[in-house]
């Protein structure tokens, strides 16, 4: 791990938007002040062998001590620097690895860090080496991501950035390729330093969703091997494929510091080229120190309310007589449908036409019957008195005559 000469926050994400910015031109290379090919660093800084309490170190998982009481990874930041035009970071590619300077105009609303205890401790970098500086029992890995903080606030111990820093370290080893690394993996420029924006979250998209974590007291890992550095390692690895790995050899081969080793480093993949440069410095004498080892915890099942419990015993009978009502509705519905009668085929009706009102009859009023005076001619008509008849018809009483219409009949004597 080495100090970055600007401490910063940037922000990540699944698809990067980046800018390149073009350098002034060719520079006189310049023979680096230490490389990998010695690595005493007597000289440097605080690197020398006098000094105690180095890193990087080599675990031993079974000697480390399980911390009941540690503080657990309180990662904060936002907005989502993923989506987040505001937050911007770079790509840098110095005289031995790559680097990612965090949100280097400190956009975030609230910056990108890791809480422990009443400190906070604000993410600047992010950087890598190959193999990892760190060994867990003896054993490298391929890759080893360190994420450099510097305690940021009212509650650090000093006024000094430099003096309280907390790296985080991910482990990575050869497998499935990595999303997160995919996202800005190939815009590293060797020749110019690029901006990028649209990072996802490091602490939810790269490191490993187990947050377990060995912890001890050391320094960092590159001249000047600055003291009092707080190491987090974090106790499960992350993938990253072959291709992505040679990519960052690749590079690495090109520049002034690392070197090829004498022989690989133990526990790196098969795939290793024996020619391939390295950077991490030598594991460093523990010393008295402790390595302490924080154990996520298993997430814990809400508590129920006693007064509308979802389980009784531990066994969900809720669910279960949820389960069973509806089981039950179901049944009930198919065995209706089964028993339906058939219905009649029907056929279309013809509307009829709507029938048109009765029509009121008139009845035809009878005239008044004409009343006439009756004709004096029918009234009194001459009539003859006596018809002749037959002389043996005389003696005998005559029949009543019909009188005319008006008179009396009159009778006839004989």
């Amino acid at each position: 791990m080495r100090l970055p000469s600007k401490f910063n926050i940037i922000a990540l994400g699944a698809l990067a938007t980046v800018q390149s910015t073009p350098s002034s031109g060719p520079v006189a290379p310049v023979a680096p002040a230490w490389t990998y090919a010695d690595t005493t660093w007597a000289l440097q800084g605080l690197c020398g062998a006098s000094n105690p309490n180095q890193s990087p170190i080599n675990i031993v998982s079974a000697s480390s001590t399980q911390d009941a009481t540690g503080f657990g990874f309180d990662s904060q930041g936002f907005p989502d620097s993923a989506i987040s035009n505001a937050q911007q970071s770079e790509l840098e590619v110095n005289g031995h690895t790559w680097e990612v300077a965090w949100d280097v105009h400190h956009n975030a609303t609230d910056a990108y860090g890791i809480n422990i205890g009443d400190k906070f401790y604000r993410l600047a970098q992010y950087h890598y080496h190959s193999p990892s500086e760190h060994q867990v029992d003896g054993q490298h890995y391929d890759m080893e991501a360190h994420h450099v903080h510097f305690c940021d606030g009212i509650s650090c111990d000093t006024n000094n950035t430099n003096d309280e820093i907390l790296v985080v370290s991910v482990l990575l080893n050869v497998g499935d390729p990595n999303a997160y690394l995919t996202s800005y993996w190939n815009d590293f420029n060797a020749s110019a330093d690029v901006a990028i924006q649209h990072m996802g979250n490091p602490y939810t998209q790269f490191m490993p969703a187990d947050k377990s974590y060995y912890s001890y007291v050391g320094s960092t890992t590159t001249p000047p091997c600055a003291s009092n550095v707080q190491w987090m390692v974090m106790q499960n690895s992350v993938t990253m494929s072959q291709a992505q790995l040679t990519a960052y050899h690749n590079s690495v081969n090109t520049l002034p510091q690392p070197a090829v080793p004498a022989v690989p480093p133990p526990g790196v993949s098969e795939g290793w080229i024996a020619s391939t440069k390295i950077n991490n410095r030598p594991v460093q004498a523990l010393g008295t120190r402790v390595v302490t080892l924080y154990t996520q915890p298993a997430a814990e099942a809400p508590v129920e309310d006693p007064l509308h419990p979802e389980t009784i015993g531990g066994f969900p009978w809720l669910m279960l007589a949820v389960v069973l009502l509806a089981v039950a509705f179901l049944i009930a519905g198919i065995c209706l449908y089964l028993n339906q009668k058939p219905k009649a085929a029907t056929t279309r009706a013809v509307k009829p036409k709507p029938r048109p009102p009765p029509q009121e009859e008139t009845v035809p009023l009878m005239p008044a019957p004409q009343l006439h005076a009756p004709s004096l001619s029918m009234i009194v008509q001459p009539q003859p008195l006596m018809q002749a008849m037959p002389q043996q018809y005389s003696t005998v009483a005559r029949p009543v005559a019909m009188a005319p219409y008006g008179q009396s009949p009159m009778v006839l004597q004989p």
